[in-house]
């Protein structure tokens, strides 16, 4: 009588591998969602600290050298409609300190004019500003502006919409939605 020798098979199932294959599309179609807002929500945040950071440092700067301080919003390439303000910006730019590039050189430095581009932070944020009708906020010498209010909105309902609210004497208030 001849010894069996037993044959050990290695390997996977189809019927294992499929199993995981579907465990992994569930948890990938759970995930993907989830870090699409978590990704908007940020860009979201993000922005806000900036452009409310740029607010704060117009009004010091405009005190601090004696002069007028503007920060422009303009519209870029992808959104070149002319429209009355409020003037929703899809996609937008802002410009920070446009009079002191303007008056100083034909080309302006990167410290003199900040472009910060909208599409940096989120390409679904839609920036829009009340009156006075211009695109601009202008901080005066003293400190002072219009009383203006920035809201942050974006074209996914699950992100917050933000403002920021600028008083007569150029103080910036943030609030959420």
């Amino acid at each position: 009588m001849q010894p069996q020798v037993q044959v050990r098979e290695f390997g996977f199932t189809m019927m294992e591998l499929m199993a995981v294959i579907a465990v992994l599309s569930i948890l990938t179609a759970i995930a993907v969602p989830a870090f699409s807002n978590m990704k908007d929500r940020s860009g979201m945040s993000n922005l806000h600290s900036t452009l409310m950071a740029h607010m704060k440092q117009g009004r010091v700067k405009g005190m601090a050298e004696n002069r007028d301080v503007v920060i422009e919003f303009k519209p870029t390439k992808f959104n070149l409609a002319v429209a009355p303000v409020p003037l929703p910006v899809a996609g937008a730019a802002y410009v920070f300190d446009a009079l002191k590039a303007a008056s100083t050189r034909s080309v302006p430095s990167v410290e003199e004019e900040r472009l910060v581009s909208v599409r940096d932070f989120s390409n679904k944020i839609l920036i829009t500003k009340n009156a006075p009708l211009t695109t601009a906020v202008k901080f005066s010498s003293a400190g002072g502006t219009a009383n203006t209010t920035i809201t942050l909105t974006s074209s996914n309902t699950n992100v917050a919409v933000k403002t920021i609210t600028l008083n007569i004497v150029g103080r910036a208030y943030a609030s959420t939605l």
